[in-house]
């Protein structure tokens, strides 16, 4: 994720070249080297989608879907990108030492976990996240705009593909649902960034269908029975309101919420009673009524807990489940707390603060930098609320995103009549 030069040929027409801040449709049109380094994108986004998906799962081998895709992702990368003609690609070194160095501090605090194995999945889950995040974001910064619009449609149609495969599979526990075994929790980050790409590309590309597909997006968030989820969903909509009001135009805007509200008050009419009910009895009996939160009291005040007796550096990663026996702590910033210390949440505050500070100074000229950021803060909030560090993954993948676009659109000094803030 350095700056260091990329290797690709000079005649390459990459956003560090003056590509505008938000290309008009028309140079949307992908080179030869772009198709190339999208490619490599595409696997490394495949497999971080994967997690840790076992094709034993399919009948096949003990052998994670990560491992297969980063494993081509390198050997494309290596074909792809030859060691001749260089050219650089845009300054991002600042935003891969944040990330990196975050990386590795949990990766070392490994060393003074306690006595046992409860260390080594995490660790190997950080390091093979380092290592793809690094990758995408090197093989993003050699990149033009137009081809990282792309992100959006695999994320839509991801999305799409999740959706119906839940829909298909039918309930799960407590009335929840999911898809391809990845839990109520992974399902309802797919479906955020479901959302946010189908506003995203209805912006960017000038384009009404996705608003169509917007309410099977929200119906996910509703189905997984996130409750932190949902709460993501929400806060993004409503700190990025007006933004996202001027983005849109007021055209697009009045239709999505039309099309919101029918497809709302036609899936209330058409959903079975029982679905409907449990989805009620969860978030307004459970939680509002009762408090129930699925004991993620007793999961923070453990972690909290735990940082207070060691504030410095932590127990080390893997020492939250060493010490209370529990998987992990549901929240990032009490996971990286407890067994990172200051030291670890310092470095946590430094990788989010540096791609977004980048991203801010180009907040007024580019769509695409919002939307990434949008996206970002919706896997961080839900972040707050399940998951491990692992499950973070699309939080720097489109951290990054953002930095690389913001960096495109600060070095163009003349952005097209497309772009701005419309």
């Amino acid at each position: 994720m350095s700056a260091s030069p990329a290797l690709a040929p000079t005649g390459d027409v990459a956003c560090a070249h003056g590509e505008t801040a938000e290309p008009s449709l028309a140079t949307d049109k992908l080179s030869l080297l772009d198709k190339q380094r999208l490619a490599v994108l595409l696997v490394l986004y495949i497999a971080l989608l994967a997690g840790d998906f076992s094709l034993i799962r399919l009948g096949g081998p003990d052998v994670e879907l990560r491992f297969l895709g980063l494993a081509l992702a390198t050997f494309l990368f290596v074909m792809f990108l030859p060691a001749t003609g260089v050219s650089r690609g845009v300054g991002v070194s600042a935003v891969g030492l944040a990330f990196n160095g975050f990386f590795l501090y949990l990766a070392v605090s490994a060393t003074w976990s306690p006595p046992g194995d409860s260390w080594a999945q995490p660790l190997l889950d950080v390091v093979v996240m380092a290592v793809m995040i690094s990758m995408s974001v090197f093989v993003m910064s050699r990149m033009t705009i137009g081809a990282l619009r792309r992100v959006w449609t695999w994320l839509l149609l991801t999305a799409v593909i999740y959706l119906g495969a839940a829909l298909a599979g039918g309930p799960g526990d407590q009335g929840r649902y999911s898809a391809f075994g990845g839990g109520p929790n992974v399902f309802v980050r797919v479906m955020l960034l479901g959302a946010i790409a189908c506003l995203a590309i209805s912006s960017l590309k000038n384009r009404r269908w996705p608003l169509l597909v917007l309410p099977g997006m929200f119906t996910g968030v509703v189905l997984s029975g996130s409750r932190g989820g949902m709460v993501a969903i929400s806060a993004v909509l409503a700190v990025g309101a007006i933004p996202l009001a001027r983005r849109l135009g007021a055209r697009k805007l009045i239709a999505a919420a039309a099309v919101l509200a029918a497809a709302g008050v036609a899936a209330y009419r058409l959903a079975p009673s029982d679905l409907v009910d449990g989805i009620y009895h969860r978030i307004f009996v459970q939680t509002l009524q009762q408090g129930y939160d699925s004991g993620r009291s007793v999961y923070y005040e453990k972690a909290f807990d735990l940082f207070e007796q060691n504030q410095l550096v932590g127990t080390g990663i893997g020492g939250f489940t060493s010490a209370t026996q529990l998987v992990y702590p549901h929240n990032l910033v009490l996971a990286v707390g407890a067994e990172g210390g200051l030291v670890g949440l310092l470095a946590l505050v430094v990788a989010l603060a540096v791609p977004l500070t980048i991203a801010w100074r180009a907040r007024a000229v580019s769509r695409d930098v919002a939307f990434a950021v949008a996206g970002a803060c919706a896997i961080l909030i839900a972040s707050l609320f399940s998951g491990d560090y692992y499950d973070t993954r699309f939080l720097w993948f489109l951290l990054g995103m953002a930095a690389v676009t913001a960096r495109c659109c600060v070095r163009s000094p003349h952005p097209s009549p497309s772009g701005g803030s419309g």
